[in-house]
């Protein structure tokens, strides 16, 4: 069994394979990561992920939660807009709205209409990186099988890059 070095306390950690994660370094709520690597330390009992590309995990999440068949929840749509590097004022300003309803949509003490849901994808797939882009094909002709609710649902990654809403 390999080593590290623990991130929290510094004692040895070891690296163990093939676990599954609940992935909270992300807006999104409900994230498992499956069958990937952890550094667990028994000391402290901090446990890490080892995430080979952060980059393709944010991509695989982004193009999950656009192609999501319900209306996009508040930590959706801030995850969205974190995901394109915008604050709340600049996101509010692509989509000409008031920043203090961008704050209400995700803290969901508002939901966005059905034109605004879509658009709030949309510009996640313009503005998101090239992988995203490419497949933007598939998730315009999602948009009209979205339902009319917002539903919860936890977002499953496997280490193939594959993301589903279970």
């Amino acid at each position: 069994m390999d080593a590290m070095l623990c991130s929290n306390c510094g004692a040895e950690a070891r690296i163990v394979s093939g676990k599954n994660y609940r992935f909270k370094e992300t807006p999104l709520k409900h994230v498992m990561l499956h069958g990937i690597d952890l550094v667990e330390c028994p000391e402290c009992k901090n446990v890490d992920p080892i995430i080979p590309s952060l980059k393709d995990l944010f991509s695989s999440l982004a193009y999950a939660v656009v192609n999501k068949p319900s209306r996009l929840r508040g930590d959706e749509i801030r995850f969205l807009r974190k995901y394109i590097h915008k604050t709340q004022g600049q996101f509010a300003r692509i989509l000409q709205l008031d920043p203090t309803t961008i704050s209400k949509y995700e803290n969901n003490d508002d939901v966005p209409g059905p034109q605004t849901d879509k658009l709030i994808r949309l510009v996640a797939i313009a503005l998101g990186d090239d992988g995203l882009k490419a497949r933007i094909d598939v998730a315009v002709k999602q948009f009209e099988n979205i339902e009319d609710v917002a539903r919860t649902g936890r977002l499953e990654w496997k280490k193939t890059g594959e993301v589903q809403y279970a």
